[in-house]
């Protein structure tokens, strides 16, 4: 979103001015899920079914989202002791990750069954997967983006994401489209898209005209899931939202 703003004059000379802000998404549709879940990744497969991690200990699984209905399928649950973060649909299965666990699981691509383990060091926030390179991207909640083997979790690099030279902190979920990353800011309305290869942040985009008719009141509940359509389209909801929405990115 980019902020502009209007100056009016009202009849007897007396000026002000007042912020505006230019949208830089557009809502194509709504859809509504029928029972919280607390979003930490979301993408399409190769199939096109919208698949899902869901956090918190005791009531972390993975499983898939019907569009159409509003409700979830082929659900896997995970053991208590272990809180899901993001994933991403590879080319060898599906990857996903723990906060604190240091625990990546590669999950079939067809039955979401445990397929094996690798691990990593630090926080797992958020997951993205560059087809192209054939390597994952990792968040910590940090600035930094980790660039890892997708095989087996190595690290390769990182980058530090900037924006206007400051880094940007609590980087959370992440989508890898056309060639940028996105990325969900923590607590936030926030989306970025970042380059890759230099970590510059190339935009924002300010959900907070969707979030706010929600009238949330849990602090939790906030904007976290990206998952890429095609083009400019994604798919956007958060924590409990009860609503996934589709949006184009006009900018």
């Amino acid at each position: 979103m980019k902020k502009y703003r209007l100056v009016f004059c009202i009849f007897f000379g007396l000026c002000f001015s007042i912020p505006a802000w230019a949208n830089s998404f557009k809502l194509i549709q709504s859809y509504p899920v029928h029972h919280p879940i607390f979003i930490q990744g979301l993408q399409l497969d190769g199939s096109n079914r919208l698949v899902y991690s869901a956090g918190l200990y005791g009531r972390s699984e993975i499983g898939y989202l019907n569009l159409a209905t509003g409700e979830t399928y082929g659900v896997k649950k995970l053991a208590p002791s272990v809180f899901a973060e993001g994933l991403t649909v590879t080319d060898d299965g599906i990857w996903q990750i723990t906060w604190r666990e240091q625990m990546a699981l590669l999950r079939d691509a067809k039955t979401l069954a445990i397929k094996k383990t690798a691990h990593y060091l630090g926080e797992g926030w958020g997951l993205a997967y560059d087809k192209r390179q054939k390597v994952l991207w990792l968040s910590d909640g940090s600035s930094k983006l980790q660039k890892l083997d997708a095989k087996n979790f190595n690290k390769i690099s990182e980058i530090s994401v900037q924006n206007n030279g400051k880094p940007v902190e609590y980087i959370n979920e992440l989508e890898y489209a056309n060639g940028f990353l996105y990325a969900n800011i923590w607590q936030s309305n926030k989306i970025i898209k970042i380059n890759p290869n230099t970590g510059k942040v190339l935009n924002t985009y300010d959900f907070s005209p969707l979030v706010s008719t929600l009238n949330l009141t849990d602090p939790d509940s906030v904007l976290n899931g990206i998952a890429h359509i095609g083009g400019q389209s994604f798919y956007i909801t958060g924590k409990n939202f009860g609503v996934v929405w589709q949006v184009l990115f006009t900018q």
